[in-house]
C-alpha cells in the first residue's frame, strides 16, 4: 500500500520523504513585476528573492490548480492533504475539489484534505505529525481523527519587517503598513482561530522582538518541543531566536529552514515564522 503526504508549497516543505513516508509539494504560482514564478523544487530562491525585494510593484500569488492536485494524488492509495489556511487562499477548495473528482474515478483510495489554518512551518508540524501516526500503524481513519483534533494545538507566530505586501494584498490596513515602515517598526502576528492573520504586538527593531516572540509563545500554552522556524534571509535572526527558546524551554527540538517562495513573498524580507505545538 502507498501513502503520500502532499502539502501545498505554503508549508515550505521541499523533501521527498517525511519520516520515511512519501511527500509531494504542489505548488503555488508567484507573481512579481509581471514575472511568474512556479513555487516548486525548481525555484531559484535567491534570484527569486531578489526579484521580490528590489521590487515596487504590487506582488500576487495564485492557488493550485485541480489538475495540479489530482496529479499529486496519482500512485497513493491513501492521501492526507495538508493546505495553507482556507482563509488565506484558494488552495483548500481546490484541493477538496480535486479529491472528489479523483475519488469519482477511484473510490477506492482514501483522501482526507486539512485546512491546516496556519501557514509555513505550522504546515509542516502538521506533516510530521501525519508521518508519525502512519508509522505507528494508525488506520487511515484513526489519524485523520487525531489529526482534526490536533489543528487547534498546531500554532503559528511570525515577525515581519516589512507589511508592504500583505498591504498590497488586502491582508493588512496599507496606512498601517506606512506606519510600520517609517517608524522602523517590527511586527508580530498569528493566524486567528479562522486562519485569518491577525496582529498581535508591535516593538522597536533589535533584541526586543525576539523577547517579545518567545513572550507570545509562552502565552499561547507553549511549554517545550518541537518547533520549526523558518526565515527569509534571516539565518542570524533564527539563530538568535533558537537561544532564546532553548534558554528558557531547554527541552525544546528547533528546527531551522528557509521559506519558500510564497512565505517570502507575504513574510518579506528579514521575516521569520514559527510553527509549534501546545498540549
Amino acid at each position: 500500500m502507498t501513502i503520500k503526504i502532499i502539502t501545498d508549497s505554503g508549508a515550505n516543505l521541499t523533501t521527498p520523504t517525511i519520516n520515511g513516508i512519501d511527500h509531494v509539494t504542489v505548488p503555488l504560482t508567484l507573481t512579481v513585476s509581471g514575472n511568474h514564478y512556479v513555487d516548486d523544487t525548481n525555484l531559484d530562491l535567491p534570484s527569486f528573492q531578489a526579484a521580490l525585494f528590489s521590487s515596487k510593484e504590487k506582488t500576487g500569488s495564485a492557488c493550485p490548480s485541480t489538475g495540479a492536485w489530482t496529479q499529486a494524488f496519482v500512485g497513493a492509495d491513501e492521501i492526507y492533504v495538508i493546505t495553507i489556511a482556507a482563509a488565506l487562499s484558494g488552495s483548500f477548495n481546490a484541493a477538496r475539489h480535486a479529491a472528489e473528482l479523483y475519488q469519482e474515478e477511484h473510490p477506492e483510495v482514501k483522501i482526507h484534505v486539512f485546512n491546516s489554518k496556519v501557514a509555513g512551518p505550522a504546515m509542516a508540524l502538521l506533516a510530521e505529525q501525519i508521518a508519525q501516526l502512519v508509522n505507528q500503524g494508525r488506520t487511515f481513519e484513526e489519524v485523520v481523527t487525531q489529526t482534526e483534533a490536533t489543528l487547534a494545538n498546531t500554532k503559528l507566530l511570525f515577525m515581519l519587517q516589512s507589511l508592504n505586501n500583505l498591504a498590497n494584498n488586502g491582508r493588512v490596513n496599507p496606512a498601517l503598513a506606512k506606519l510600520a515602515q517609517a517608524l522602523g517598526i517590527n511586527v508580530i502576528g498569528s493566524t486567528s482561530a479562522d486562519g485569518n492573520f491577525e496582529l498581535v504586538a508591535k516593538t522597536r527593531k533589535g533584541k526586543r522582538v525576539l523577547n517579545k516572540l518567545v513572550d507570545q509563545l509562552t502565552d499561547r500554552g507553549f511549554r517545550g518541543g518541537r518547533v520549526i522556524i523558518d526565515h527569509v534571509a534571516n539565518l542570524a535572526g533564527a539563530n538568535q531566536l533558537a537561544t532564546l527558546i532553548t534558554a528558557t524551554y531547554p527541552t525544546a527540538q528547533i528546527t531551522i529552514n528557509q521559506c519558500r517562495g510564497l512565505c517570502s513573498l507575504y513574510a518579506e524580507e528579514g521575516g521569520l515564522m514559527i510553527g509549534f505545538a501546545t498540549g
